[in-house]
């Protein structure tokens, strides 16, 4: 015992010399509130350290979306005002407004006031970018936690969802304008809807949707694999949001070589993808095509009508909310899909009819109902969607506007032309009205 007393009263002595040397008696020689002012003033000059602003690779939740990433391009000004522009709204459109810097565990970039360019990403009405569905839209943010600022580049992460935000200064001699204008050309030259490629000894087909790229091969083992990548693009190719590793090859991004039309890995150049341009029924047969209210010939709104009725014979409020051709990768089917439902009646019933789709040609279809889902039975027997199906059924001719990049696809009857319907790339919600 006196042993253990004597050891302790040694060490209490020692802490208490410590405590009274000479040296810091704080691990910091600020207080904490004088930290975190110099972080945020840091912060600050960081970001109007450039001239002429920095480039955005703005994303949104990437594990939740295949929407991949854009151009948006800022200016911060030391009055606590940024300006922005993006390359989804016209290029020489410019919007400025308010942005704060705060404290709450670790420094907060805040775009505080309503800037209808820059919030367009984070504004639950989808149809304002046509990305993402409504009430989520694409996933984006408007408060980012700051990881390292400084003039050569600033690293953030989305506060509420977590995409990995870079920024880096534009040259002083850049024109806003001309910069997104140059990357809205290059993204509809390297539109394809798909591509053949190899990597790692094995052959490729890659799809494209949104900004994400596909790559699907069969393994050794005989199982088809699927490896995503999602991209912005860049005026000479498409930049990766992350290092993807495809059968074993890690790839940062692709540049486009206009004299072979081809895109070569950024980081391997044995890596190529050459595209491929479908007949317009596989097209169709491979992508998401919404039903909008325009390009409805009388005869086939008078189907669509009936589900309408049938919709609103459940309850007033409910309605259409969404209705496209797509694949269920949940049942690996192919499939009429639809919501019926409405935000007054608390949300959409989502309801799917089975289809075998068969290419014939080049730009004809015959469509064959198999089946439906447990709603779409519901919908099917009681609510008279069985009229779609009516309509649906059978052979029809295709048409588009443009084969290497349709945004629509018009369904004519082989049996009769005065009935027909147009299905539409973009998302579309409420298609009937709300």
């Amino acid at each position: 015992m006196k042993k253990f007393l004597s050891i302790l009263f040694i060490f209490a002595a020692a802490v208490s010399f410590y405590a009274c040397s000479n040296e810091d008696d704080d691990v910091f020689d600020k207080s904490s509130s004088e930290r975190i002012e110099e972080a945020i003033t840091e912060t600050k000059t960081a970001l109007t350290s450039a001239k002429n602003g920095w480039l955005m690779k703005y994303y949104g939740n990437p594990s939740a979306t295949n929407y991949g990433g854009y151009n948006v391009l800022c200016k911060f000004n030391d009055d606590n005002t940024v300006t922005v522009s993006s390359e989804l709204f016209d290029a020489s459109d410019a919007v400025t407004s308010h942005f704060k810097i705060e404290q709450s565990a670790g420094v907060i970039l805040s775009f505080d006031e309503y800037n209808e360019i820059f919030h367009a990403f984070s504004d639950p009405d989808a149809s304002i970018t046509g990305l993402g569905t409504n009430g989520k839209a694409f996933y984006g943010d408007l408060e980012f936690r700051v990881i390292n600022a400084s003039a050569d580049s600033i690293v953030m992460t989305g506060k509420k969802h977590g995409a990995r935000i870079v920024m880096t200064p534009l040259a002083e001699n850049t024109n806003w304008s001309d910069y997104l204008g140059s990357v809205t050309k290059a993204a509809s030259i390297m539109t394809f809807p798909k591509a053949a490629t190899k990597i790692g000894g094995k052959d490729m087909i890659v799809n494209y949707s949104y900004r994400t790229l596909s790559f699907t091969y069969t393994s050794d083992d005989g199982q088809t694999v699927q490896e995503d990548a999602q991209y912005m693009v860049t005026p000479t190719g498409f930049d990766f949001y992350e290092p993807t590793e495809i059968n074993g090859v890690t790839i940062n991004g692709f540049t486009y070589e206009s004299a072979s039309n081809t895109y070569v890995a950024s980081n391997n150049k044995d890596v190529v993808l050459t595209p491929i341009v479908p007949p317009i029924n596989e097209q169709f047969v491979d992508g998401t095509w919404f039903i909008g209210k325009d390009g409805i010939s009388a005869k086939a709104q008078q189907y669509f009508n009936i589900a309408i009725n049938g919709s609103a014979s459940l309850n007033p409020s409910e309605i259409i909310g969404y209705m496209y051709f797509g694949y269920d990768s949940k049942t690996a089917k192919h499939a009429f899909i639809f919501g019926s439902g409405g935000p007054a009646i608390g949300g959409f019933y989502k309801c799917m009819f089975y289809y075998n789709m068969t290419p014939v040609g080049e730009n004809q279809l015959t469509l064959a109902m198999t089946g439906y889902d447990s709603n779409g039975g519901y919908y099917y027997t009681n609510v008279n969607y069985k009229y779609l199906r009516a309509l649906f059924d059978g052979s029809w001719n295709l048409e588009t506007d443009d084969l290497k990049a349709p945004t629509y696809v018009k369904f004519t009857s082989t049996d009769d032309p005065d009935i027909y319907f147009t299905v539409y790339s973009s998302e579309i919600y409420y298609p009937f009205g709300q």
